[in-house]
């Protein structure tokens, strides 16, 4: 169905709707909003200290990478967060400095972290670290020929001449420079893979490039013809080596033992 107009306060609403952001429980204590759908019993009376606490929950977002959230109560990160909240408390070029401020600091942070670690939930981030030696690589197989059927093509290369619409073909041999090994070829191509390293894997390489030029020569007439499918089918044939490197090392993935888990605090109030 389609409307011919559209109504406001109909169809759309008159007032577009308004975000509302609600403090949390620890900011509605520590430093109460003018204005906020709940009220708390502040933990603070005085302007000072509830600026100090604000500043407090600010800098204590810069250490949720701790392993758990009670680890902000440990002597050296109360001492760190004190310095970080006095400094930035500390008064510009121009004011009068506040006085009381540097007493009440470290008191302020200790009741602020206080309040903080009892209400906040620590959410495990779980990372998980091999042990021993960890290596990454392709591991030794036999390939798969059995998809390996290509057929030599025709090395001339047809030319229409457009003024005299004549055509003739010409010979297309060293056109592109020729490997020493056939297996060459192949190799060149593996390599160009991302995760494919010559100085790692070059047994590997050239054992599967050898059995793909070894089968090759089991249907093809001549080399001749071995070097024309190596020529023209070479990114073909490494692709296809590859993939089948991709699969038998996915297949062999084992289950990494004695893996260390760490988890880090992600506490939210």
């Amino acid at each position: 169905m389609i409307r011919a107009s559209v109504v406001i306060g109909r169809d759309i609403p008159a007032k577009a709707p308004r975000a509302v952001s609600v403090p949390s429980v620890v900011e509605s204590r520590v430093a109460p909003t003018a204005g906020a759908p709940f009220r708390y019993t502040p933990v603070f009376d005085d302007p000072q200290s509830q600026k100090a606490a604000a500043v407090t929950l600010d800098v204590i977002r810069e250490f949720q990478r701790l392993p758990r959230s009670k680890d902000l109560e440990k002597p050296e990160i109360q001492a760190e967060l004190v310095a970080r909240v006095a400094d930035r408390l500390r008064p510009t070029q121009g004011t009068l400095p506040d006085v009381t401020a540097p007493l009440e600091t470290a008191r302020v942070v200790a009741e602020t972290v206080k309040l903080y670690t009892e209400r906040a939930i620590d959410i495990p981030r779980i990372v998980v670290t091999p042990t021993g030696d960890v290596t990454s690589g392709y591991r030794d197989f036999d390939l798969d020929i059995a998809a390996i059927r290509f057929q030599p093509v025709a090395r001339d290369i047809l030319v229409h001449h457009l003024e005299s619409n004549r055509r003739e073909r010409r010979a297309a041999s060293g056109a592109v420079a020729s490997e020493q090994r056939p297996e060459d070829y192949v190799v060149r191509r593996l390599i160009d893979f991302d995760d494919v390293s010559y100085d790692d894997h070059a047994d590997l390489l050239y054992k599967l490039a050898g059995q793909a030029v070894a089968h090759l020569r089991g249907y093809l007439k001549d080399d001749d013809e071995v070097e024309n499918v190596l020529l023209y089918y070479q990114k073909q044939l490494a692709e296809l080596i590859h993939a089948q490197q991709v699969r038998v090392r996915r297949a062999a993935l084992p289950i990494v033992p004695g893996a260390a888990l760490r988890d880090d605090f992600g506490g939210r109030p």
